[in-house]
């Protein structure tokens, strides 16, 4: 299995990162930067190679997704693409692509101000991008929003980019906090000093 040269969620080439797991010969797993941990049947792998698509942007989310969450990944095999996927809530639409990605950013030490470097062809699943453009138009879109601002940014090509010391905004959190539920004060009374004496 190691003669595999690239990824088939995202079509990258494999790097000396690349990581694979051999114990089941009926199962392809690696684990790759862009995606995670990936799981997939031989079986569906020869499928999706003969389709000569090298882009399955839904897959590739939701194994990132899955690993940045530390979750185990679901097995890609015929009856997930088939019905399994339907089980999976992911962001179809620009906007719910941004929102999921600060979401994200926002759970992972956002909240506290903490700083990420991120990538666009690394990072590009985490928000289900179509492709890496899509993330920087992600990520411009959450700047100009004022959610989100970065230290520097490096291009290195084909609209490959570097964002360093990303830092989401007061405005990014509060958004995010908009969006969370108000915990109920249930069951608070007022605590009287009692002398344990009488």
């Amino acid at each position: 299995m190691n003669d595999i040269l690239s990824c088939i969620l995202t079509g990258f080439k494999f790097d000396n990162t690349v990581k694979f797991d051999n114990s089941n010969p009926l199962v392809l797993s690696y684990e790759f930067a862009p995606v995670g941990l990936v799981k997939i049947a031989l079986s569906t792998y020869t499928v999706l190679v003969n389709k000569k698509q090298t882009n399955y942007p839904v897959l590739a989310g939701i194994c990132r997704n899955a690993f940045e969450n530390e979750q185990e990944p679901p097995l890609i095999n015929e009856e997930f693409l088939s019905t399994g996927i339907k089980n999976y809530k992911y962001p179809t639409e620009f906007r719910e692509k941004a929102m999921h990605l600060l979401r994200h950013l926002y759970n992972k030490g956002g909240k506290a101000y903490k700083t990420f470097d991120l990538s666009s062809p690394r990072d590009y699943p985490i928000c289900y991008g179509e492709e890496i453009d899509e993330f920087n138009r992600v990520m411009n879109f959450l700047e100009d929003k004022y959610l989100i601002k970065w230290k520097d940014s490096n291009e290195f090509g084909r609209h490959r980019k570097k964002y360093l010391s990303v830092q989401l905004t007061d405005s990014g959190i509060e958004q995010i906090d908009k969006e969370l539920p108000a915990i109920p004060l249930i069951g608070l009374v007022t605590q009287k000093n009692y002398n344990l004496e009488h």
